[in-house]
């Protein structure tokens, strides 16, 4: 008489299963560790990357939200200082005849920064009243502590 045993595939599926449970486990446990030995370097590593962009936005924002016209003009890429009249005075006339000269405050709502340009998109309350949404287009024209200047700066209603 031959003894027949019960077919083991339910424990093939079972063992399957949890060698694949097994292995997405060690991901995340490799992965927090990664973060924990490296100090969080890897996610610091992006963040670093784009602060030197969004620190030029931020100069350039701040400056003309303080009448800071110098300032504002040395931020900006050589073809822009064409397009504001070739100086700081020049640039602070543009400003006023379009009304962006009177900011009361002014955050970024979104940030895409590549290798050597990017956008800053944001808000910008004006003293007359009313927010206005405003584009601030980056380039990395060369060298030094930040290489980052405006090339293009674009205001239209919210």
């Amino acid at each position: 008489m031959a003894t027949t045993f019960p077919r083991s595939g339910g424990n093939r599926n079972r063992t399957i299963l949890f060698v694949v449970i097994g292995l997405v486990a060690a991901c995340l446990i490799c992965s927090v560790a990664a973060v924990v030995i490296t100090g969080g370097a890897a996610i610091g590593l992006g963040v670093s990357l784009l602060k030197p962009a969004t620190d030029a936005g931020t100069s350039f924002m701040d400056a003309v939200q303080k009448s800071d016209y110098s300032a504002a003009y040395a931020s900006v890429t050589p073809d822009q200082q064409t397009t504001y009249g070739g100086s700081a005075e020049a640039m602070q006339s543009y400003f006023k005849d379009k009304g962006w000269d009177a900011i009361t405050k002014w955050k970024f709502t979104n940030i895409n920064i590549q290798s050597n340009g990017g956008v800053l998109k944001g808000e910008m309350t004006l003293t007359a009243g009313g927010v206005a949404n405003f584009e601030a287009d980056l380039q990395s024209v060369g060298t030094g502590a930040n290489p980052w200047r405006v090339s293009q700066f674009t205001v239209g209603p919210q």
